[in-house]
């Protein structure tokens, strides 16, 4: 590329919690990169995230894009005040971004630069909505584009409803109600607002924001799952358990479902890959026939064996990447209201409940009927590879960010979130 090419080529920066790379381990880490892949067929991409232990396993990873990364702390006692810091702003301001990434960026110079070139800056995850104002005053021309992973004021909200102390509801009660002001101010400081589910454009209050619904592109390298032979009685939870809301349902699902099937169907296995294992899940796994397999790379053997697939979430926002992935393999899958919300309809769920009895008497109906069970899925998973395909992630792509050649979205990775 010549220099007047260069200097023609449009600046996409893109301000993002985590950075887009080969083989992201989370599910937001998969639509930053799907996104970044998109802009990168028209514009010069340059990421802006936070240092951490995330950022430096993107980079291992590879695929990254140019990148600056922002606000990681040095030295034993700077550790000690970050955490002390970092602890009591998630007390007091929980929607806001990393305090340290807030500042860094601010003296950053290479990253100001290249705010004050962006043509587009598109900004990933409600939490870095709060970095408009600042952004504006650095380059007041460029479209500023915030997308929310999921709704902040709902996720804190029930949390609230859920929290068995009242010192922990009145915490989760205040995240809710500052993530309600920073919903307020960002959709009248944005120029698009993005979300993944109408569900979720239908929590936003009013504002001059244009707002869009994308849908991720799940379905993408999904047609080929081969589920010819699932393992009769094994059970699958795939997801990234540092993530609360995901570590809180499988820990319900072991206490008050897990041993209502066992009961009913002792050669039950249940399996559960995902990064990000703590000490309490490891306890309570501690079960015969509960096998933690960590981070896997590829999850494509385990949907094809997998007689059915549980999605236990009772906390959070947002679309359930596992449970689309489920839907895409052809997996028979009984999760919950939470679980389900913004995606298709009721029918596309072999089960679909909140109370522990009959969430499992829905997997062990799935675990008697296998052929009927695995019949239905295969239809539904024809409707769903429709629904999430990669054509439809290229007109959303152009609406929000303007006309992109965008062949060859990629497929999904493998690797368990």
């Amino acid at each position: 590329m010549d220099s007047s090419q260069e200097q023609q080529r449009k600046h996409f920066i893109m301000i993002t919690a985590a950075l887009p790379c080969a083989k992201p381990d989370n599910a937001g880490g998969r639509y930053v990169k799907w996104v970044s892949e998109a802009a990168s067929k028209s514009y010069d991409v340059f990421i802006i995230a936070p240092d951490g232990p995330a950022a430096q396993r993107a980079l291992k990873s590879g695929g990254v894009p140019r990148y600056r990364l922002l606000g990681r702390s040095a030295g034993r006692m700077a550790s000690f005040w970050h955490r002390a810091l970092t602890r009591l702003l998630s007390m007091v301001a929980p929607s806001l971004p990393p305090w340290r990434f807030v500042i860094s960026l601010l003296r950053d110079r290479q990253a100001l630069e290249a705010i004050r070139r962006a043509n587009v800056i598109d900004l990933q995850w409600e939490e870095y909505g709060a970095l408009i104002p600042m952004l504006r005053r650095f380059n007041p021309e460029a479209p500023v584009v915030c997308t929310f992973h999921d709704v902040l004021s709902q996720r804190y909200g029930r949390a609230a409803r859920g929290a068995t102390s009242h010192v922990a509801r009145m915490r989760w009660a205040w995240a809710a109600s500052t993530a309600r002001r920073l919903e307020r101010s960002i959709v009248r400081a944005a120029d698009k607002v993005v979300l993944l589910s109408q569900k979720d454009a239908d929590l936003l209050p009013a504002g001059t924001a244009e707002v869009r619904v994308v849908t991720p592109p799940l379905a993408a390298g999904m047609e080929h799952v081969d589920r010819s032979a699932p393992a009769p009685g094994e059970i699958l939870f795939v997801g990234f358990l540092a993530r609360w809301e995901n570590e809180e349902g499988l820990l319900w699902f072991l206490a008050d479902v897990w041993p209502r099937i066992k009961a009913a169907a002792p050669e039950a296995r249940f399996r559960i890959a995902g990064l990000g294992v703590r000490s309490t899940t490891m306890e309570a796994a501690k079960l015969p026939d509960v096998e933690l397999l960590g981070f896997v790379d590829d999850l494509e053997p385990l949907y094809e064996r997998a007689s059915v697939v549980v999605v236990p979430v009772r906390l959070g926002a947002g679309v359930k990447f596992k449970v689309v992935d489920a839907l895409m393999a052809g997996v028979p899958l009984v999760t919950t209201t939470v679980g389900a919300e913004g995606i298709g309809d009721p029918s596309w769920f072999t089960g679909m409940h909140d109370d522990a009895q009959e969430f499992a008497d829905a997997v062990l109906h799935i675990l008697q009927e296998q052929g009927k069970a695995d019949h239905r899925s295969a239809e539904v998973r024809e409707k769903a590879l429709r629904v999430y395909g990669g054509e439809q992630f290229t007109d959303a792509m152009c609406n929000v960010y303007g006309p992109l050649p965008l062949e060859g979205i990629s497929k999904p990775e493998k690797g368990s979130m």
